[in-house]
């Protein structure tokens, strides 16, 4: 995402409306959340779909976290609504895990 439009205020100089409402916009396209996946395998994956609050006008920059050192975690099909996380197990095990996955998505809103 580009720096915003509007010059940007000297210090102690008033706020002009029109960048104010730059950085309102900037701000709002941002939204994250948080998925917890159930049944992670090595031989089979699990595939869950994300669906975002508010739609974006282009298909969003989105980041994932993984708290496991086990499971590895990437994204499909990302749209301006909606984005596919998929996970599966790193070490081998066929045991089921679960784990909690947090995502971060940057674009401008629809």
């Amino acid at each position: 995402m580009g720096d915003i439009a509007a010059q940007r205020p000297a210090a102690g100089a008033p706020i002009e409306s029109a960048w104010g409402g730059q950085v309102h916009d900037a701000i709002e396209g941002i939204q994250s959340g948080k998925v917890t996946i159930t049944g992670i395998t090595s031989s089979t994956g699990v595939t869950v779909t994300v669906t975002f609050a508010r739609a974006f006008s282009a298909p969003p920059v989105i980041t994932v976290g993984s708290p496991s050192t086990q499971v590895g975690v990437g994204l499909l099909n990302i749209t301006a609504t909606t984005f596919q996380m998929r996970a599966v197990r790193w070490d081998g095990s066929s045991s089921a895990y679960t784990g909690e996955y947090f995502w971060l998505a940057i674009g401008t809103l629809a």
